[in-house]
């Protein structure tokens, strides 16, 4: 390892302290944790709607179709 003075002296100032067994925490918290307000998705989505939607006017159209026959 090429390590420079400045390198040698800081690791020299760095104490380790690794744990045998056990949770490893760390107490520098630098990013705190943000909440985000939820987000609400729709329960049906839109392609489901339009879908829906065309079944409807067909079944609609069918119908017509049914009562124009009858006259």
């Amino acid at each position: 390892m090429n390590l420079n003075k400045n390198e040698r002296e800081v690791l020299k100032r760095l104490n380790e302290i690794i744990p045998k067994n056990g949770i490893v925490y760390n107490e520098k918290n630098e990013f705190p944790e943000v909440l985000c307000k939820p987000k609400l998705l729709p329960l049906k989505s839109m392609t489901i709607k339009k879908l829906e939607e065309l079944e409807k006017n067909f079944e609609k159209m069918a119908q017509d179709q049914k009562e124009l026959k009858k006259y």
